[in-house]
């Protein structure tokens, strides 16, 4: 059974121009049996076939290196990470970078860290945190957040710690659109950009499921107020706001 799960890692992967290092896929294999074994504990995933975790978390976490050159960066952050998806991953197949993981459950911190000292992964920084708390000095060259919230809360928890000429890329199911025309003023506000909408098919074993990653450019600075408190995030989301100011057509 091992080496037919090695053998599609290997496939699937290198459908995405990503080439597998034997390390690695031994990698992707002991993380996807210490996810196994830490949900029967924890709730970590509601995906935890191993055909599941192969497809539904590993290939869709990677997917973005399909439309962002890694190479141009030297620092990620993946907020909200819960079982360590995408950051994990990510870190596997670009192991010259330097990630920051973020999540509010001391329990998932706990794993990843199992997850990190068991596959010699290096330069991964851990922190227990609510996104808001973090400190805004703090700035990364990509910022990831996957299956975390609306796209009008997610630019406002994200794009204040990307540094400017830096990127946020949300992974998004298909139908966006509607989130989009909502998150127009968030990125007025916050600095933002969209400069590429790629539209992708991901497989999860029998079938194609479309899926939707959104890349935006920092172009200038988040004003120092935000992050605002979940409590405020959640309760007027500034896609509630009205702009007293004029457009700025570079934004849109």
């Amino acid at each position: 059974m091992i080496n037919n799960l090695k053998e599609i890692l290997i496939t699937e992967f290198s459908k995405y121009n990503i080439s597998l290092t034997e390390q690695q896929t031994k990698q992707f294999l002991e993380y996807k049996c210490l996810l196994q074994e830490e949900n029967k504990k924890i709730n970590l995933t509601t995906i935890d076939d191993d055909i599941g975790i192969i497809y539904k978390h590993f290939l869709d976490s990677v997917t973005i290196g399909t439309c962002f050159d890694f190479k141009t960066i030297s620092t990620v952050a993946d907020l909200g990470t819960g079982a360590g998806l995408p950051g994990i991953p990510l870190k596997i197949v670009y192991p010259h970078l330097h990630f920051t993981l973020l999540d509010a459950t001391l329990k998932k911190i706990n794993f990843i860290r199992e997850v990190i000292n068991i596959l010699n992964l290096e330069n991964v920084n851990l922190l227990w945190s609510r996104i808001e708390s973090l400190s805004k000095n703090i700035k990364y060259d990509l910022v990831v957040a996957r299956a975390l919230a609306k796209l009008p809360v997610l630019l406002e928890y994200s794009l204040p710690f990307v540094k400017i000429g830096g990127y946020f890329i949300a992974y998004k199911q298909s139908d966006i659109q509607t989130e989009l025309d909502s998150a127009q003023n968030a990125l007025l506000l916050l600095g933002g950009k969209l400069v590429k909408q790629e539209n992708i098919n991901i497989s999860n074993g029998n079938d194609l499921v479309p899926r939707c990653l959104l890349i935006f450019k920092k172009i200038k600075s988040t004003p120092e107020k935000y992050p605002r408190s979940a409590k405020l995030i959640n309760k007027n989301p500034l896609k509630q706001f009205k702009l007293h100011i004029a457009h700025d057509r570079c934004l849109l």
